[in-house]
């Protein structure tokens, strides 16, 4: 076989082995996920039947059910959804739903067990990855919850099981509930993500939602929120279904296995090696995308592949490269003393590049047990794993601007992060010098909007504090995406009463009535509704910080305002006010710089004081 790499020599390729040996990847994972099966009990799963046969086709490693096994939690769901799932010649791990929760909190987690022969939270270890699975079933009092919440035996027993893993072994944590969703669909989530801080936590895949999305936290933990096989709650993004995932090193490969697709992956080739350096395919379909699985075990290596061509460049981290062309490919193979299964998919138009040929050259350090190809129609999605890869947060300041200048004397900061945890450090600068964040005698009201069009309309929205008005809301543009407003308030009108009224207006005159005409209303949401008093977050116990409303909705029956009473110590999630009254009255005129740190992203802005 002809070197499909031919500008590396011999002692760059010992190099780029030697390097493959030293990266502590664990062995790669090929897993199916089936998660939302929920059914009454009259109703034979054939979906869920034909799902099962086409992932036995596939043998992949494991496979994963996260969640809503069953409709109600009945003997009779339970005894059909686990004569279908022990057809599998693999294992197979579950997690319990809220659909499984109907039952009772005594007895749901009794008759989980006993039907899937599993704990309700468990730790596995496959493959040098650590699955743990939790059991995000909420009960608040006897009333079971939609939303989901994981008990405080769990965490302790998760604070155990940390402490026995290496901090740097990878971690799949998955349950029913979604993690890092928009609207919080796990009430602790920060606590218990925050206890895989010094650890590998790399992604969490979960359901409950059905549909499919995507998430990367602030630390670079990917969080996947699978769709359902019983039914969808977004039909225009997928219907009903099912996935694969891979991972090799640091990559990970998923796929949406729509129900309707018969054979998502079509069987081409399979060849076993037995001990040979190099495999030939030929006569591969032109207008496929190829997916290639490498059934090995041994010390490792890299696998080339494809024709001649300008090598990939090594990608640090990197499982698989590519050259330009995407023609050839160098994967490296992680170390393994089992039998393990890399599976990835190669570019659309690899097989047209290379003439319906593949070829591979294996490295002597890896035992192939069997090279097969599939063809697909699916769509697979790359993701980079790695902790410390996610996106930085944001940080808007909203107070002092540095297009006026600020008279001396007290001076509010305020500024809104969004895109941290309450581990993510965050600190004050002015004129260089760090401050601790003091807000005393300091009043904000802060929420989301979504929808104004002030600027193009012409309303006129309005904040008021105790009937008192306090300013337009936004009044030269348009907030046409969720964003964070903030709103320093006069410390006579905050305590003009013990339990303090806050109103916000939609396309209202000055008198906050809310008596305009429909045709004069703006529609726009609002959510998020807080106050900073003396440095201190306060929400209204009668409006959840995950919920929105709506302000005018050019209807008959508007409703122009809204109303709400912050006085209810609170800790929102993901976001952060930064409160500080700054005393500025002994410094001379002249200009001042603010500098704000929150995890990786910093904002600067100079004040100019007059």
């Amino acid at each position: 076989m002809k070197n499909p790499f031919p500008r590396l020599g011999l002692c760059t390729l010992a190099l780029c082995l030697l390097a493959s040996l030293a990266f502590a990847a664990p062995p790669p994972v090929f897993y199916a996920v089936i998660s939302d099966t929920q059914r009454p009990d009259n109703d034979p799963l054939a979906e869920f039947a034909v799902a099962v046969a086409e992932v036995k086709k596939t043998a992949p490693d494991f496979m994963l059910m996260p969640g809503d096994l069953t409709n109600t939690g009945s003997e009779t769901q339970y005894i059909n959804v686990m004569n279908i799932a022990r057809t599998l010649e693999i294992p197979v791990f579950y997690a319990a739903g809220n659909h499984e929760g109907p039952i009772g909190a005594k007895k749901y987690r009794e008759s989980f067990s006993r039907h899937t022969g599993q704990a309700p939270w468990i730790h596995q270890v496959i493959g040098g990855w650590h699955l743990i699975i939790l059991d995000s079933v909420y009960f608040k009092g006897a009333k079971l919850q939609h939303e989901g919440r994981v008990d405080d035996e769990q965490l302790q027993w998760l604070r155990g099981e940390l402490a026995g893993i290496p901090a740097d072994a990878p971690i799949l944590l998955s349950q029913h509930h979604p993690l890092n969703f928009p609207a919080i669909q796990t009430e602790n989530e920060d606590e218990i993500l925050e206890l895989f801080a010094g650890h590998n936590l790399l992604y969490t895949l979960t359901g409950h939602k059905h549909y499919n999305h995507f998430s990367r936290d602030t630390q670079g933990v990917w969080h996947i929120v699978t769709g359902s096989l019983s039914f969808t709650c977004n039909k225009k993004q997928c219907g009903i279904g099912y996935r694969y995932v891979s991972t090799i090193g640091k990559d990970l490969w998923t796929a949406w296995v729509p129900f309707e697709d018969k054979t998502p992956l079509q069987l081409l080739k399979t060849v076993e090696p037995a001990g040979a350096t190099s495999v030939i395919v030929d006569k591969l379909p032109l207008d496929k995308t190829l997916c290639l699985r490498i059934r090995y075990s041994g010390r490792g290596g890299e696998v080339t592949g494809g024709g001649a061509g300008e090598a990939p460049v090594t990608t640090k981290g990197r499982a698989l490269t590519l050259n330009k062309a995407k023609s050839c490919f160098r994967l490296t193979l992680p170390p393994t003393t089992a039998p393990a299964t890399a599976f990835f998919p190669l570019p659309a138009d690899f097989a047209k590049a290379n003439h319906g040929r593949l070829g591979l050259r294996l490295p002597p350090t890896v035992k192939v047990e069997r090279v097969t190809l599939y063809s697909t129609n699916l769509t697979w999605e790359h993701y980079p794993l790695g902790r410390g890869e996610g996106p930085a947060p944001t940080i808007s300041l909203r107070t002092p601007q540095e297009t006026s200048p600020v008279a001396r004397g007290a001076i509010p900061i305020v500024a809104i992060i969004e895109g941290i945890s309450s581990a993510t450090p965050v600190s004050l600068e002015i004129a260089g010098q760090e401050v601790a964040p003091e807000a005393k005698g300091l009043a904000v009201v802060s929420f989301r909007a979504n929808g104004l069009q002030s600027k193009s309309h012409g309303f006129k929205n309005h904040l008021y504090v105790n009937g008192q008005f306090v300013t337009a809301i936004e009044p030269d543009r348009n907030v046409t995406q969720w964003e964070r407003l903030a709103y320093v308030i006069p410390g006579d009108l905050w305590s003009l009463a013990a339990t303090p009224v806050v109103k916000l207006t939609a396309g209202t005159p000055m008198d906050g009535t809310g008596a305009n005409p429909p045709e004069n209303n703006e529609d726009y949401s609002v959510g998020d509704l807080v106050a900073s008093v003396d440095g201190i977050l306060l929400g209204d116990a009668k409006r959840s910080l995950r919920a929105s409303f709506s302000i005018g909705d050019n209807s008959k029956k508007t409703t122009t305002f809204l109303e709400y009473s912050p006085v209810v110590p609170i800790k929102p999630r993901k976001w952060r006010l930064l409160v500080h009254n700054w005393d500025a009255a002994a410094l001379p005129p002249g200009p001042v710089t603010i500098c704000i740190r929150a995890g990786r992203a910093t904002t600067t802005a100079k004040i100019l004081l007059k």
